[in-house]
């Protein structure tokens, strides 16, 4: 957010002068002496300083008359106090206690919820009676605000279900609807070239390629293409997907495609609460350009880049992983591994290999 308001300061400039037109003389305004000054400033609290740092920081070259620093002064103060008023209003939204109502209606919601909607029945059975066992105990009762709560109820759920995907948000003024919980557009990942972070050809001709995210094929579908030409004619090839947070699990399904000589399926995402299922299947490798520069994928057989990429389908694939590996890189080295497609190297993952979808929860809260 940029505000067009100035503020010049000069310690030496400790009155305003002003004549009427009358030729009289406007009685002078003297400012705050500099012990005061310190006094107040020291006073007041980091993210009050940084927010002041701000309005000041953009002083020295905009006034050009010191008849003009009055009217400045008054509008960056009002602007000054309006950022104070938001600043105080979120923290008192995001630290306010909750009522004892309050907690009962949400622990009874998330209870339900949770029932009706998680994967796993039995475990799902399991947290309802946990849940409402807690709420009986009075165990929420002590807890100030809602961030508390909200971190207090995410330690229990992946506790009981193991599952570090499963999570309470707590944002007040999205209370009622559901906050998304991934990016509208990911075009600020370009600086890190969409976490394709490594691709290289080490001795004895085996690729390494190193992907620290999934982001969709909107955005990495060349990237895929570039690394496929890339190693098209390596004799091995290691996914180093050891830091891999997750994503987008089409863009695992589109990478995966060029390791099968047909599609098969990778993995199958279930809805309990209306059960049905997603089936995710490798993709059959083609590709056009589109009038935007980027890729668009196809299942049909046109080709404009010409390379064989029938070698990558018969040669040793080796996945390493660790315990941050969580989500989509999870799924990756799963249906590597379970298609016999490829040799998983490393630790234990970081068991997020459920999908997601929020839920909303009663002031504030979702799931």
């Amino acid at each position: 957010m940029r505000f067009g308001y100035t503020i010049t300061f000069n310690p030496n400039f400790d009155m305003i002068k002003s004549e009427s037109s009358a030729g009289h003389k406007k009685p002078r305004s003297k400012s705050l002496s500099r012990g005061k000054v310190k006094a107040i400033l020291r006073s007041l609290p980091t993210r009050t300083l940084l927010v002041l740092w701000f309005f000041l920081s953009f002083s020295l070259d905009k006034i050009t008359s010191q008849k003009l620093l009055i009217g400045k002064l008054r509008q960056a103060c009002i602007m000054f106090f309006l950022c104070l008023y938001c600043l105080a209003t979120t923290a008192y939204s995001q630290t306010k206690t909750l009522r004892k109502q309050e907690i009962r209606e949400l622990i009874t919601a998330l209870a339900d919820s949770v029932s009706r909607n998680y994967v796993d029945a039995k475990i799902a059975a399991a947290i309802q009676q946990q849940l409402k066992q807690h709420l009986a105990n009075g165990d929420y009762d002590k807890v100030e605000s809602g961030q508390a709560l909200s971190a207090v109820l995410s330690n229990q759920l992946i506790a009981l279900s193991n599952d570090k995907h499963f999570g309470v948000d707590f944002n007040a003024a999205m209370a009622g609807n559901v906050q998304r919980r991934m990016p509208v557009s990911y075009n600020h990942l370009s600086p890190y070239n969409y976490y394709f972070n490594k691709m290289e050809i080490l001795p004895g001709n085996i690729g390494l390629l190193e992907i620290d995210q999934f982001v969709p094929t909107d955005y990495t579908g060349q990237l895929i293409v570039a690394a496929m030409n890339f190693f098209s004619n390596s004799d091995a090839l290691i996914i180093d997907l050891r830091k891999c947070i997750g994503g987008d699990p089409r863009t695992v399904a589109q990478l995966a495609g060029y390791f099968f000589q047909e599609p098969v399926l990778l993995h199958v995402s279930y809805n309990r609460a209306a059960n049905t299922q997603e089936e995710f299947w490798s993709t059959k490798t083609s590709f056009q350009a589109t009038e935007k520069g980027r890729i668009a994928f196809t299942s049909d057989t046109l080709r404009t880049v010409k390379a064989d990429y029938s070698k990558l389908t018969r040669i040793p694939i080796y996945v390493l992983i660790s315990n941050t590996t969580f989500s989509s890189g999870e799924a990756m080295a799963y249906g590597l591994q379970t298609r016999q497609r490829a040799k998983t190297v490393g630790e234990t993952t970081g068991h997020g290999g459920n999908g997601i979808r929020p839920f909303a929860l009663p002031h504030g809260f979702q799931v």
